[in-house]
């Protein structure tokens, strides 16, 4: 039986080119697509890991490629997330800070993000993803063109979540991520948790050190908040929200 998985809300993805990559390993001989194949894959993962399946599905015409694949694993016994081994499709195809891949969580993020827009279908019975029609569109289109932002503006508007927050700031008045959070999803159901920006005020106006005002800032967060965060980084990159300075 294939797992289950959900969609729909998307943590920590937010570079706009790094999901366009995510995209583009779909396309059978683009240039993400041939750097996997003929690079990547076989410098980076074992054969523990399914390597030569990955170089499989990622050579045929129409893919339908398995999540675990593209995902990959989390962090086996006796690593740290620093040294942990190379594991899925999409942990290649996105570059970390210190090494060329990512760990499994901002590879399922990408993957969650790139499939509740409408770029990747989703089978449910099957476990797998494959590129939709809007997804081919995207991934070859120009980076920066005209044609590229139609299509991000189209997939974006479709998602509701950036509606939302559309909708909270068409005022013009700004909102922390707080004030929006709170307003966010399904207020009050325990996966949509937002901090009080009363506590928040609080901890800063207590707060003794300009790093603990700023760890404060970096590290308390509900989950609803950390959507805003991360949607508010796709509506600046398309010039959509400024990021002002409230006081």
């Amino acid at each position: 039986m294939a797992e289950k998985r959900t969609f729909g809300w998307v943590q920590e993805a937010y570079t706009i080119s790094n999901l366009k990559n995510v995209v583009r390993a779909f396309v059978l001989d683009s240039a993400v697509n041939k750097k996997l194949r003929e690079d990547k894959i076989p410098r980076l993962i074992s054969e523990e890991y399914h390597k030569d399946d990955m170089i499989r599905h990622l050579s045929a015409a129409k893919m339908q490629i398995p999540y675990t694949l593209l995902k990959g694993k989390g962090t086996p016994k006796g690593y740290t997330r620093t040294n942990a081994p190379c594991s899925g499709i999409i942990q290649a195809v996105l570059p970390g800070q210190r090494k060329e891949y990512q760990s499994d969580w901002p590879a399922d993020s990408f993957l969650r993000w790139a499939v509740s827009i409408g770029f990747l279908n989703y089978d449910r019975n099957k476990d797998t993803c494959s590129i939709s029609e809007l997804g081919y569109r995207y991934a070859v289109s120009a980076d920066e063109s005209k044609e590229e932002k139609e299509i991000l503006t189209e997939a974006l508007l479709s998602y509701p979540p950036v509606c939302r927050i559309l909708s909270l700031l068409e005022s013009g008045k700004s909102m922390t991520k707080f004030e929006i959070g709170c307003q966010l999803g399904f207020v009050g159901e325990a996966g949509f948790t937002s901090i009080p920006q009363t506590l928040i005020l609080q901890g800063l106006s207590t707060a003794a050190t300009t790093n603990e005002r700023n760890k404060l800032l970096s590290d308390t967060e509900g989950t609803s908040d950390k959507y805003v965060h991360t949607i508010c980084a796709w509506l600046k990159s398309m010039r959509w929200v400024m990021q002002v300075t409230k006081k």
